[in-house]
């Protein structure tokens, strides 16, 4: 008998140590789930970013050629 007693409490001891380890684990991942979401908001907003200076390239090659359209016109009309 003092044998089941004995099994029973090392089962129980387990079952408290496997708990202990599963809260752990779950805050672990709650850490871990926030940490995923700072870097996809990061990731976005440097995408985002990367979008805008795209954008404001593409206007200064427009810029850039308007000028040198203006240029050559000067340039035609001045040796026309």
């Amino acid at each position: 008998m003092d044998e089941v007693f004995q099994l029973a409490d090392k089962s129980a001891n387990s079952l408290k140590l496997i708990e202990h380890i599963a809260i752990r684990i779950q805050g672990e991942t709650k850490s871990i789930m926030t940490v995923i979401e700072e870097e996809k908001y990061q990731v976005n907003k440097g995408i985002k970013l990367a979008e805008e200076a795209q954008q404001s390239l593409d206007n200064i090659v427009g810029y850039t050629n308007n000028i040198d359209q203006l240029v050559y016109s000067i340039s035609y009309d001045t040796l026309s």
